[in-house]
């Protein structure tokens, strides 16, 4: 019993412990990405600025395709897109959004 109570004692540190550490890669991830995109981003497009999590919204000027986009970033490995464009045919909005992922490459 008592080996048991321990060992739960310690998981518990370790979690927290790992979620604090997530929590913070997650952060650095998300200024990272949020820097970059006031920094690099063309004129027109607009984005999230979220305080917590690790995606960003991203909407395009009128007539951008956003899957184009995606495709084109996922090649050059610049950033990792959940979902782009097309989230419904009837939007035309949303064809010229993307939900994106603060996984990005920061190389």
């Amino acid at each position: 019993m008592l080996n048991q109570m321990a060992l739960t004692y310690l998981a518990e540190i370790m979690f927290y412990a790992q979620v604090a550490l997530v929590r913070q890669a997650y952060r650095t991830r998300r200024n990272a990405m949020l820097a970059s995109l006031e920094r690099f981003m063309l004129a027109g497009f607009k984005w999230s600025k979220p305080e917590g999590g690790m995606f960003v919204w991203i909407e395009g000027p009128k007539g951008l395709d956003a899957r184009k986009l995606h495709d084109c970033a996922v090649m050059h490995d610049r950033w990792h897109s959940c979902r782009a464009g097309h989230f419904s045919p009837m939007d035309q909005v949303l064809r010229r959004c993307a939900l994106v992922s603060c996984w990005l490459n920061l190389q």
